[in-house]
């Protein structure tokens, strides 16, 4: 079940490669084939082979499974930041900060985005 998510994901099936994944992690208990740590791994080898949306998919998936893990959300947020969604990736990891807070290089980061979102925005206003 785990790879024929896999497999929908690749193809564009999001909604789709999503349920699999749902339903594996029920299947299996979710705690060996759908780890945190596993969800990462995953989402790095799908990056390295050029399929970083689906890996950003992947990572989004594994924060719906495990809400409470601030590794995932971590790592939700560098998947976005190198897609250039800053937005997104300042909601990610915001998030990763309010459930394990006090990382530095965290917290610069999210400084950085803020700053360039506030930027950003305020350059769409003035060009109006």
């Amino acid at each position: 079940v785990l790879g024929l998510g896999e497999a929908l994901l690749l193809n564009g099936e999001t909604e789709k490669g999503e349920r699999y994944f749902q339903e594996a992690y029920l299947l299996h208990g979710g705690e060996k084939r759908l780890s945190p740590i596993r969800l990462k791994l995953r989402a790095m080898v799908l990056r390295r082979h050029g399929f970083r949306k689906e890996a950003l998919e992947v990572l989004r998936i594994g924060t719906l499974i495990h809400p409470q893990e601030a590794g995932l959300w971590d790592a939700l947020a560098k998947a976005h930041y190198s897609q250039k969604q800053f937005a997104e990736a300042l909601v990610a990891y915001e998030q990763a900060e309010a459930l394990k807070p006090g990382v530095k290089s965290r917290k610069r980061q999210i400084e950085r985005l803020r700053l360039r979102l506030s930027t950003s925005d305020a350059g769409v206003g003035a060009s109006r």
